[in-house]
């Protein structure tokens, strides 16, 4: 089960998200952004966005998962998303879901994409009710 990943990686939308992961910039534009990444994940946070960000430039290239790839896949997955989710488009999430041979979609309502702001009781007990169906 995933919640909000992004599956379908390409150069143009690599570039575009690590933008937004310069911690220079997120220090000198959005200082508060950056108290809450350095108490999230400590004096390494800038060290984690430029990872982060090469990360998201490497897959852009490369795509590790693809839907070729994923229509071999013989397990069952289900894929959730937020319906306020702003990196993650339903629509390619849905793609990926089709292919699986047994995928499943779940979105939950009224839920973004930073991990922090999802309601952890509504995840919990999806993610409780989806691995004792499984």
């Amino acid at each position: 089960m995933t919640l909000g990943t992004k599956l379908d990686w390409k150069p143009a939308q690599a570039d575009s998200e690590t933008k937004m992961l310069n911690p220079a910039k997120i220090r000198e534009k959005v200082p508060k952004f950056a108290r809450h990444l350095k108490a999230l994940h400590g004096d390494n946070w800038m060290n984690l966005c430029n990872q982060t960000a090469d990360m998201m430039i490497d897959l852009g290239r490369h795509p590790i998962l693809t839907l070729q790839h994923v229509s071999e896949l013989k397990l069952p997955v289900r894929l959730a998303l937020g319906d306020r989710d702003h990196m993650v488009s339903l629509e390619e999430t849905a793609s990926f879901y089709r292919v699986f041979s047994a995928g499943e979609l779940q979105v939950f309502p009224n839920c973004m994409h930073p991990i922090e702001q999802v309601d952890s009781k509504m995840l919990a007990n999806a993610i409780k009710a989806y691995f004792k169906e499984s």
